[in-house]
């Protein structure tokens, strides 16, 4: 009984483990999809450098086409694009910024108000740390204790309101604690290449 335990709870944790770093690791681009975004990524970026008149609604849509997403400024986008690594920066930043914004007055990405005590920012990663684990065992507790529930009528049942329910907040546990991450880790690499791609 013992023995079947704590093969229980290694299997629990080697699971905790494994979605985590599954979901850290996500390919978000195919191969095909990396090779249409650089073709588009060198023709903007050479009509910038090449083109001064180009109209502003033209670098605006170019911008957001690079980052994706319309929803960061364009003044960001190009603070982003000026660094070294910006295809990984802009995807940091995208996924980072409940936690980080643009300074406009230093010129650097920076922690949002809220998190920029160092201190704050671990307690708030180890408090998401330790809901991933809490949620994700009582997501997969009865898939791992199916021996101990024989008591309950439609265990089927019970597994799948327990995956469905403590999964989804096991998993937005998890995705904010790697957002917190890459928020941390786009800001120790703001190294800006040369020369550096404006707009003006």
């Amino acid at each position: 009984m013992e023995l079947s335990f704590l093969s229980s709870i290694v299997s629990m944790v080697v699971a905790l483990v494994t979605v985590a770093v599954a979901v850290y690791q996500l390919p978000l681009n195919s191969k095909s999809k990396l090779k249409e975004e650089y073709r588009f990524a060198k023709e903007f970026l050479v009509d910038i450098v090449e083109n001064k008149k180009l109209h502003h609604l033209a670098v605006e849509r170019g911008y957001y086409a690079i980052a994706g997403t319309s929803s960061i400024k364009v003044s960001d986008l190009i603070y982003l694009v000026s660094l070294v690594a910006p295809d990984k920066c802009i995807k940091d930043y995208i996924l980072a910024r409940v936690y980080v914004e643009f300074d406009e007055v230093v010129q650097k990405i920076v922690f949002k108000s809220r998190y920029k005590n160092s201190g704050y920012r671990l307690f708030v990663k180890v408090s998401y740390s330790v809901l991933y684990v809490v949620f994700g065992s009582l997501a997969v507790a009865p898939y791992l204790f199916v021996g101990q529930l024989t008591f309950l009528p439609d265990l089927g049942v019970v597994k799948l309101v327990f995956l469905l329910f403590f999964g989804f907040f096991a998993l937005r546990f998890l995705w904010a604690f790697i957002k917190m991450i890459r928020g941390e880790a786009l800001l120790g690499r703001q190294q800006k290449h040369l020369p550096s791609i404006f707009y003006d």
